[in-house]
């Protein structure tokens, strides 16, 4: 990433005086009580469904280990009925889990109801902020990376580095 940041910044510094910043997403976050509600609201969504699943995955843990014992004492069809019962279980949990904490799960659907507004108004106020002060690219700082949150358009190469990749 940080090469990508180099790379942007040799790039741009042939051209003009740039003006760089960066923001502390994390910190503001912090600081905003809307923030601190949605997320509150979300973990305590997810806490909640995280117990279901534990209670399921314990009621079909507690179905193997009675069909463990049980399973000399039965005949043949009871033994694929009571197998086909656990597998389909085993499947409603994984269709659960996935429903609620997968890609496109509940979780994620809660996470832009409740914090995406926040998140907007972030980025709306970074956005003004940076054509007020004639900030060229504002760029999100974490521990682990960096992520542009706005930049001027007039650096945008992606034509350039398409035509060159397509040898226009």
């Amino acid at each position: 990433m940080i090469r990508v940041i180099l790379l942007i910044s040799l790039t741009l510094s042939g051209l003009t005086a740039q003006s760089f910043r960066f923001v502390d997403l994390d910190a503001i976050l912090k600081e905003l009580p809307a923030y601190q509600k949605a997320q509150k609201e979300v973990n305590s969504q997810a806490k909640k469904w995280r117990e279901q699943i534990n209670s399921r995955e314990n009621e079909l843990k507690s179905l193997r280990e009675e069909f463990i014992l049980e399973k000399d004492l039965m005949d043949e069809q009871i033994i694929e009925e009571r197998q086909l019962f656990i597998n389909q279980k085993e499947r409603d949990l994984l269709k659960y889990q996935n429903r609620m904490f997968g890609s496109e799960g509940e979780i994620i659907r809660l996470r832009k109801r409740l914090i995406k507004p926040v998140q907007d108004i972030i980025f709306s106020k970074i956005h003004v902020i940076a054509k007020k002060e004639k900030i060229d690219v504002v760029f999100y700082k974490s521990k682990d990376n960096m992520v542009a949150l706005y930049y001027s358009q007039e650096y945008d190469i992606t034509q350039q580095v398409l035509n060159a990749i397509l040898n226009k």
